[in-house]
């Protein structure tokens, strides 16, 4: 830093000095004394001196006093004249020069943004570091200095950034602040661990004219700006490596849940082992692989991999699930080394290099092959159907398809490596997850405010509670991570939507806004339920990945809404631009004309003739129409190329003996109809198919010698051969064009150029989907996916579509989680190790816990595990009641909110809501009031009118439970379930009201399936499950009107009416003697009771419901002594219906 630069910080002398000597002065920094004879003075610059007077001698009574009080001063020799003469800048400091040393100075996120606000060039942190020293050094010969504020002098610094959200600096914390070139930084010292402590800015404060400050000292040191993140990552690495030894590691018993779960797969996957095929045949679904043996282990659905190439467990049988994950993570990672060279290969120009012959490049197993599922088993014929598309090269053979776990596993593993490494968004991540962890404190502190007047009226339909604010406003506030717990209605979504809303308004968008905020989730539906409430900017929300289950075809309800945004934009545009319609016309036909020029075949000479016919008559002749309509009926003249159906048939026919034991005769009869019903007929003799369709165990060589006769002679009568012809531009269509093309160009010429760019963007919006949402991805606030997706191809490549710096891992300035408490914490570590300044973790660990696989646990149990704590840390404790727990014990120590739970519901009657709250809620600390008065609520259903809680007792009497599998069913309640149904939905007072059924057990869900079917309001569909007839799966404002599933399918929904099947009933006798007969009272209690004493599901059991709640069950049994103690929630609506309700006995109104 030049001292000319550094203005108004202490007192300044500018002089013109003579140097009384035959010796050239130099420019640079140094210091000035008085010297021993008349009006001369020492001057010592960069290690040489000289003598000097002033030429104004007037100047030397300030110039004395100041050097005789002895404050630390430095002098810079400014310009130097012909004569030897020069400009000096002398400028003294408060008091002595204070040895500081060499010290490094964090700078965090916010001093980035704050720079590029102010246009300073730089790329990256550490590049900006290098300039803010630059910036604050001053080097005198060999020594370096630097300027600083201290005490009081800086309070002011210390206050700054409160119109950036910035909370003022403690106190406590405040060291000194930095001077530097048109810039001030106030620096705190900080802990960084129990030994190490950090100089540490959060603010920058630039400054052309700094105000005068007396108190500037002079420090003898280096200073340079590091980025803060550095120093905690290499903090974090230490202490996460000394803590994930500790046997009560969080991380390290979920490290031990995975190494399990990854030696079942790895084991179930050497067991089914190499399967070898020997035959094939096509099937309509698939082909048939004919083998020798089918592996026990292996079901319908598994997913199988066709291959030539074996995995390192069959080349190595002995080789154990940590092996085996190290070469999974090293080979994909090696993959991505390759792409990435590849890239960076192409961007040079050297497209010739194959990166993949190096001759040192391991073998991987990332290989080419294909993955598919089992379609059926057939153990008679030993073969396994496949859904694949054709049959594969000889050579390969089938195993276990574990490339879906092994990429689930991957990204598990590399988000925990991040943690543990302190290389993730936030280094912290890890320290604040581990009880034994000790934040840095050094995290981002800021005030922003919880609500605007717009994202309050546009995101709320009532006034927001107190907790709802006090919820946005932690989640902006917090420095790493938020917790917002939800009861049931409580508004989570409405919070959400109204943080993101928040956050966009604050973010500064001289930065890319692309998905900079990552919203997700464990399921599909949650994520979609908040980002199709969402229109940040004005543009929709864009999702990446897709349901397992959805076809090419189907739109979730996030595509739906770009594509209605389409529509809403398009319509627009439209009614403010009438005249537009006719320029649309006239480009549309411009394309048409490069799409036929491209390829001039019939289908797109058609195309062009008819938009030809369907401009104004206003722009063409008559001519031109009549010579369009001669070229049309001159095309479609010309012969069509027909593939009849019959071929696949024809196809289908086995000729060989292994095929035609299997399906050959089905595949005949097919053969044989579709011919007898050809209406064209063929002349061939058809006995030998005949005989073959009545074929009932005999020879089969005469039989198969002579169908594959017959299939080679009816595909030369069926099968035509291919058509080469090229497609050439016809001279007629050629001149057409250039006339037509004519006329457009005199037409647009004359139009509005602003209906040609918007007739262009209207072309765009509606026949280019892929680009229209391309576009709002590279405009979009907001990404979304599932936690696994969220570190998927498509999403990557989105974020990192313009970035400079491709190699480096994405982050996201938020990451928010929606439904928290259902997730894995293996899987919520995946983008949560994304988030740079915030983690939302959104749910509710009163309902519905993260699913585990208890097979493992038991091994784990068998492994010595202490099974109380399995129990609690893995079966009944999500991460987010983990993490609820451990970041209110961390508010203790730092003294920041960062957990809320809101407590008003909207979403249900009040007596609900009340009852809700009081069993399941009030004696955590986490009741909730219910605001809206019950005339909201309002329903009369027979039988239950004007009352919110009813149950219809089914006694045992009337059928016992019954055992299916592992799980039960209940006939009689399903039949009542059935009745009531039927009776409500088709009501007068049912109209548009909603339902929802719901049992603990999957055969329940079956019966009342199968119960509604009878009444026609279910049906069996084609693939042979059971669903909604389309009458009663929608109502008219596109709500789901009936939904029948497990409690497990209902979390997130609501519906006006709810039915809970409870399943469970006892013979009273049976269930005495049983009593009398056991000493384990616990074990009593799950005999009879089951599943219904998870307090969690039971409560989203209870909470589904806005009108009323239903139960249909044994009374007896649920209002027992034993019922009071083992389910009391239930006991407890019992009595309320007898109070505050109705109870309904066996009659049913028919």
């Amino acid at each position: 830093m030049r001292l000319k630069n550094l203005n108004n910080i202490g007192v300044e002398l500018n002089l013109w000095v003579r140097v009384l000597e035959d010796k050239k002065l130099e420019d640079g920094m140094g210091h000035i004394s008085v010297g021993r004879s008349g009006n001369a003075y020492r001057l010592k610059i960069n290690g040489q001196s000289w003598n000097v007077e002033l030429r104004d001698k007037s100047q030397s009574y300030d110039l004395d006093h100041n050097i005789r009080k002895g404050c630390a001063h430095i002098v810079e020799v400014i310009q130097v004249a012909t004569d030897n003469t020069a400009d000096l800048k002398i400028v003294f400091f408060n008091g002595d020069i204070i040895e500081i040393d060499d010290i490094e100075v964090g700078i965090d996120k916010h001093i980035e943004d704050t720079a590029r606000k102010k246009a300073v060039n730089f790329h990256g942190i550490n590049e900006l570091g290098e300039i803010l020293s630059e910036k604050c050094a001053i080097q005198v010969g060999d020594e370096s200095f630097f300027v600083i504020l201290a005490g009081r002098s800086s309070d002011n610094d210390f206050e700054h950034g409160k119109e950036d959200g910035l909370k003022r600096v403690d106190e406590k914390y405040r060291s000194f602040s930095v001077c530097g070139d048109g810039l001030r930084i106030p620096v705190a010292e900080k802990r960084l661990s129990q030994l190490e402590s950090i100089f540490h800015a959060d603010r920058i404060i630039f400054k052309n004219q700094q105000n005068l400050t007396p108190g500037a000292r002079l420090a003898r040191g280096k200073i340079s700006f590091v980025s803060t993140a550095s120093r905690v990552k290499a903090v974090a690495k230490g202490a996460m490596s000394r803590i994930i030894k500790n046997e009560e590691s969080y991380l390290k018993k979920w490290d031990e849940y995975g190494a399990v779960e990854g030696e079942m797969l790895l084991s179930r996957a050497k067991d089914i082992g190499r399967i070898d095929w020997t035959e094939t045949s096509r099937t309509n679904n698939g082909v048939k692989f004919f083998v020798s043996s089918i592996p026990s282990q292996l079901s319908v659905g598994d997913g199988i991999e066709i291959t030539s190439e074996q995995p390192l467990y069959i080349r190595n049988p002995d080789v154990t699930w940590e092996d085996y994950s190290k070469e999974v993570e090293k080979d994909f990672f090696s993959k991505e080394d390759r792409n990435k060279e590849k890239k960076k290969c192409k961007s040079k120009g050297r497209e010739d290099i194959d990166v993949d012959n190096d001759d040192n490049q391991k073998e991987n197993d990332f290989r080419d092959s294909l993955h598919v599922s089992v379609l059926d088993i057939n153990l008679v014929s030993n073969s396994i159907e496949l859904d694949v598309p054709g049959v594969p090269d000889k050579g390969s053979f089938l195993i276990l398809s574990t490339k879906g776990e092994e990429t689930q596993i991957g990204r598990r593993m590399r988000a925990r490596t991040s943690i543990l490494e302190g290389s993730c968004a936030n280094p912290q991540l890890g320290l604040l997850i581990e009880e034994g962890g000790v934040i840095p404190e050094v995290q981002r502190v800021t005030k922003l405010k919880a609500l605007t007047p717009f994202v309050k009226n546009k995101i709320f339909k009532h006034e927001p509670t107190d907790k709802q604010k006090e919820a946005i406003e932690v989640a902006l506030n917090t420095p790493d991570m938020a917790l917002i717990q939800g009861p049931p209605g409580t508004g989570k979504t409405t919070v959400v939507t109204a943080i993101i809303e928040r956050l966009n308004e604050e973010f500064d968008k001289t930065q890319s806004i692309r998905g900079q905020i990552l919203v997700s989730g464990f399921q599909h539906d949650a994520v979609e339920n908040i980002v199709s409430r969402l229109s940040i900017n004005s543009l929709p929300a864009v999702k990446y990945g897709g349901k397992s289950t959805d076809s090419v075809f189907s739109e979730d309800a996030v595509t739906k809404k770009i594509n209605k945004w389409c529509s809403d934009v398009a319509e627009k545009i439209r009614e403010k631009n009438p005249k537009i319609s006719q320029t649309e016309e006239q480009i549309r036909i411009k394309k048409s004309f490069h799409i036929y020029t491209d390829r001039p075949s019939k289908k797109n000479t058609l195309n062009l003739m008819h938009e030809i016919l369907n401009l104004p008559r206003s722009i063409i002749p008559e001519s031109v129409s009549i010579e369009a309509e001669a070229i049309i009926e001159l095309v479609e003249k010309e012969e069509k190329v027909h593939i009849p159906v019959i071929l696949k048939f024809i196809y289908a026919l086995r000729v060989k003996q292994i095929a035609f034991e299997d399906d050959g005769v089905e595949r005949a009869t097919d053969l044989l109809y579709a011919i007898e019903d050809d209406p064209k007929g063929v002349d061939v003799d058809l006995g030998i198919l005949k005989k073959a369709v009545r074929w009932n165990g005999e020879e089969l060589s005469d039989i198969l010698s002579g169908l594959q006769m017959l299939k080679n002679k009816l595909l030369s009568v069926y099968k035509k051969p291919p058509h080469f012809s090229v497609d050439i531009k016809n001279y007629d269509v050629v001149k057409l064009i250039a006339q037509v093309h004519s006329f457009l160009n005199s037409a647009l010429d004359s139009d509005n150029k602003k209906n040609i760019v918007l007739a262009e963007f209207l072309h765009e919006l509606e026949n280019n989907p892929d680009g229209i949402r391309e576009s709002v991805e590279d405009y979009n606030f907001v990404y979304a996916a599932t936690t696994q997706q969220s570190e998927g191809k498509a999403i990557i490549n989105a974020k990192k579509r313009f970035e400079r710096d491709n190699d480096n891992p994405i982050k996201y300035d938020t990451v928010i989680i929606d439904e928290a408490a259902r997730t894995s914490p293996r899987d919520l570590l995946i983008p949560m190790s994304r988030a740079e300044k915030r983690i939302i973790l959104v749910g509710d660990h009163r309902q519905l816990p993260h699913i585990i696989d208890e097979e493992i646990v038991k091994s784990l149990e068998g492994q010595g595990a202490s099974e109380v704590d399995l129990n609690e840390d893995l079966l009944e404790k999500s991460m987010f009641e983990y993490l609820f727990n451990r970041l209110k014990n961390l508010q203790k120590q730092d003294g920041t909110t960062r957990t809320v739970t809101l407590d008003a519901q909207y979403r249900t009657h009040p007596l609900l809501g009340k009852f809700v709250s009081d069993n399941f809620y009030k004696e955590y600390g986490e009741s909730y009031k219910s605001p809206l008065p019950e005339k909201y609520f309002q329903q009369g259903l027979q039988d239950i009118s004007g009352k919110a809680c009813a149950w219809i007792d089914v006694p045992n009497g009337r059928g016992d439970e019954s055992k299916v599998g592992y799980s039960k069913n209940r006939q009689a309640e399903a039949d009542v379930i059935a009745q009531y149904i039927h009776n409500w939905i088709d009501s007068e007072e049912g109209y548009g009201l909603s339902f929802g059924v719901i049992s603990f057990y999957k055969p329940q869900i079956k019966a009342i399936y199968k119960a509604l079917g009878k009444h026609s309001i279910t049906k069996k569909m084609q693939d042979g499950t059971w669903g909604v007839s389309q009458k009663y799966k929608f109502l008219e404002n596109g709500e789901e009107r009936l939904r029948i599933g497990t409690v497990d399918s209902f979390q997130g929904m609501e519906f006006d009416i709810s039915l809970l099947s409870v399943v469970r009933s006892q013979n009273p006798e049976k269930l005495k003697n049983w009593m009398d007969n056991q000493e384990d009272h616990e074990k009593i209690k799950r005999g009879v009771f089951g599943h219904l004493m998870s307090e969690n599901r039971l409560c989203v059991s209870m909470s589904r419901q806005k009108k009323a709640l239903v139960v249909i069950g044994d009374a007896s049994l649920m209002s027992s002594s034993l019922a009071t103690d083992a389910v009391p929630a239930l006991k407890n609506f019992y009595d309320l219906c007898h109070k505050e309700g109705v109870i309904y006995g066996q009659q049913i109104r028919k």
